[in-house]
C-alpha cells in the first residue's frame, strides 16, 4: 500500500491561503497545530502535514477501498526532518518527505518492498494531460525497472486505484501519482 502527494509551493501560495483565521483548525489535529507553531518555517510545516495526509490517503485507500478523506482521522505524527508516521483508526503507514524551495514530496508506504518515487516538473498545465504524461512516465520507468518494452506494461484504474499489468497479467505492483501546479510525482513498490 503507497501514496505519494506532491505540493507546488508557488502554487500554493497563490491558491491557498493557510493564514486565514480558522483555515488550521479545520485540518490538523491540536497536536499538529503545536508542530506548525513551534516550526521555524510554518508554511513548510503545514505543506509537509498536509502532503503526508494525502498521500497516506491515497495508500490508505488502497487498503480499504473507501473514499472518505478526515483529515482529523489521519494523525501525523514527525519523526525527524524527513521521516514520519501517519496513523489512521488504527493503521500505521510510514511517510518520506524531500522539501525543497520549489515543492513539498512525500511519499507512504505500508510494507517494505523496493519503492521508487521522483518528483517531475511537468510543464503542462491540463489536468488530464498532466496525467497522461504522469502515466507514460510511470510506464517508462516501470519498463526499465523489469527490463521491458514499455509497450508491454499497462496501468488501469480499478475504483481509482490503479494496478499495473505486464503482459497482460495483473503484476504485484502497486504504484501512485500525483499533481500539484507544475510538478508532479511517481511512485511503485514492488
Amino acid at each position: 500500500m503507497i501514496g505519494t502527494d506532491i505540493i507546488d509551493l508557488k502554487e500554493a501560495r497563490l491558491k491557498s491561503d493557510w493564514r486565514r483565521k480558522g483555515y488550521l483548525g479545520k485540518l490538523f489535529s491540536k497536536t499538529e497545530n503545536e508542530f506548525i507553531e513551534s516550526s521555524e518555517d510554518q508554511e513548510i510545516a503545514v505543506w509537509r502535514l498536509w502532503s503526508m495526509k494525502e498521500s497516506a490517503y491515497k495508500a490508505d485507500y488502497h487498503h480499504t477501498r473507501e473514499r472518505k478523506f478526515n483529515p482529523f482521522k489521519i494523525q501525523c505524527d514527525i519523526q525527524n526532518p524527513n521521516t514520519g508516521l501517519v496513523c489512521i483508526d488504527s493503521r500505521i503507514y510510514h511517510t518520506y518527505s524531500l522539501i525543497t524551495k520549489e515543492f513539498v514530496l512525500t511519499w507512504t508506504t505500508k510494507n517494505n518492498g523496493h519503492t521508487f518515487c521522483k518528483a517531475l516538473r511537468t510543464g503542462v498545465h491540463e489536468v488530464d494531460a498532466i496525467s497522461h504524461l504522469l502515466y507514460l512516465k510511470l510506464r517508462n520507468e516501470l519498463a526499465n525497472k523489469f527490463g521491458m518494452d514499455p509497450e508491454d506494461i499497462s496501468i488501469h484504474k480499478n475504483g481509482g486505484a490503479p494496478e499495473v499489468f505486464l503482459r497482460g497479467h495483473m503484476a504485484g505492483v502497486y504504484c501512485s501519482i500525483s499533481h500539484h501546479g507544475k510538478f508532479g510525482s511517481l511512485l511503485f513498490c514492488c
